[in-house]
């Protein structure tokens, strides 16, 4: 009954299992991040964030503006103190 993967076994109970009735010995097998949900938890926080290519654009239209807006302030600027 037992299956080289420990979630498709029958005769496996994990952390939280409940038992209904009649009793039973357990044996540890696995611990921290060698169980199953320790894998699925490990998985989760060791995935990198990365940029998506929206992202990269919004970021490079952002700064374009940004670039586009201070020119602009300096001429308007400039074109004043020259005008008096």
């Amino acid at each position: 009954h037992t299956h080289d993967e420990p979630h498709e076994s029958k005769n496996l109970a994990f952390n939280t299992s409940q038992c209904t009735e009649g009793a039973a010995v357990g044996v540890v097998i696995r611990t921290s991040d060698r169980t199953l949900i320790g894998m699925v938890a490990k998985l989760a926080t060791a995935t990198k964030v990365q940029v998506s290519t929206l992202q990269k654009e919004v970021t490079r239209i952002v700064k374009f503006v940004t670039m586009l807006a201070i020119f602009l302030a300096l001429c308007i600027l400039i074109i004043g103190f020259s005008q008096g």
